[in-house]
This record gives C-alpha cells, sequence and structure tokens, in this order.
C-alpha cells in the first residue's frame, strides 16, 4: 500500500478487511503516527518503505498494489 494517511488508511483497512489480503508492504514518506506509524504497528508483519520504488523492487511477489493520492494531486 503507498499511501497510509487520511484515503490511504480507509483504502488499506477497506482492501485488508478481505482474508484473503496479506498486507506484505507499506509506504508513507511522512513516518509520523498519523501516516506510516499506525500502519506499520497494526500491520507488524508487512515491511516499511519511504519510497515506493524500493518496495516495488523489494517485494517481487504481490498480487496488488493500493495508491492512494490526497485530493489535490489528482
Amino acid at each position: 500500500s503507498v499511501g497510509t494517511g487520511g484515503k490511504g488508511k480507509s483504502d488499506l483497512e477497506g482492501v485488508a478487511r478481505s482474508p484473503d489480503v496479506q498486507v506484505v508492504g507499506l509506504c508513507n514518506i511522512d513516518p509520523s503516527e498519523a501516516h506510516l506509524g499506525w500502519a506499520a504497528k497494526k500491520y507488524s508483519d508487512a515491511k516499511t518503505y519511504a519510497d515506493w520504488r524500493r518496495l516495488i523492487d523489494d517485494e517481487k511477489s504481490f498480487d496488488a498494489l493500493i495508491v492512494s493520492t490526497p485530493d489535490h494531486m489528482h
């Protein structure tokens, strides 16, 4: 999941509700509790990243990627 604050939080939690989903990587440039911090705690088995390119490089085996952006980026 790229983007874990605000809309990213709701996107990630919505997808992760499925019993078929395993969260393996989390990415957000902001490590604070409101952004990457809460997700790293909740999905403690997932690796964390500040750069989405490292997530793509490291996590070779995943089926889907959630990319959440703030409204001003649309």
